[in-house]
């Protein structure tokens, strides 16, 4: 079982296990707390329910939790995964915050740098939309969900990373020739393919096709359980041992 939850319906995040979804909660009511969006009233109300002990996924279906957390715009979508897709979800949405965030420490370095994402715009993205097929193989039940869940995902770091670098963040086709130090062309990759040693081929199809080597600026990101999903992420900051 695999955990998906929603704040005003942008997907917040994927967790494994119920501790770290009730924590992650907590984490946003105590910054809406902060910054007065919430009375302390309300903050108490559902904290007192999510701090027991003996918490567990039943918890949420306490009609007084699940309406406070309503009224807040709070939603948990839970994946039963026999063929552990919730568990790929998780590993490859903490790979996908990993790379966006290699992108916006790049470009904060240089205000040179530039970076085109395939398709029309942050909502109408191509990064893994090809490869829903994989998804669907892994998991038939739960694939339409995980992947609105991933899309989702990716186009909220998208929109953060426009809102930070503005002008900078273009969308349109990616391509091998207008990669460069300052051009970032970001495409979808496989866990194989997305950061091979420089001067080496990209094996692969569609947009990993159309990359044809590693160099600067062949910006790969992991979208697909495919070839693997886990050490994508360096171990001293992933969740994940």
């Amino acid at each position: 079982m695999s955990y998906v939850l929603f704040y005003k319906e942008d997907l917040y995040g994927c967790y494994g296990r119920i501790e770290i979804l009730r924590t992650n909660i907590l984490i946003i009511l105590f910054k809406l707390l902060e910054k007065s969006k919430i009375n302390s009233i309300t903050y108490e109300n559902i904290s007192n329910y999510l701090a027991v002990p003996d918490f567990t996924v039943s918890n949420f279906d306490i009609s007084e939790l699940k309406s406070e957390l309503r009224k807040l715009d709070f939603r948990v979508e839970k994946i039963v995964h026999e063929s552990s897709s919730g568990c790929a979800l998780e590993h490859i949405l903490e790979h996908i915050k990993y790379r966006f965030n290699q992108l916006k420490e790049i470009m904060s370095k240089d205000i040179r740098v530039n970076v085109t994402i395939p398709g029309e715009s942050a909502k109408k993205h191509y990064l893994g939309t090809m490869y829903y097929e994989h998804w669907k193989l892994l998991d038939p039940v739960n694939c339409n969900k995980v992947t609105h869940a991933m899309h989702q995902f990716i186009t909220d770091e998208i929109d953060d990373l426009c809102k930070e670098f503005d002008k900078r963040v273009k969308f349109g086709e990616v391509v091998y020739e207008n990669a460069s130090d300052i051009n970032y062309q970001v495409w979808s990759a496989n866990a194989v393919n997305w950061n091979r040693p420089a001067g080496f081929d990209i094996p692969g199809c569609y947009q990993a096709q159309e990359m044809k080597y590693q160099e600067k600026g062949v910006f790969g990101i992991v979208v697909t359980p495919r070839y693997g999903y886990k050490k994508l992420v360096p171990l001293e900051i992933s969740n994940f041992t």
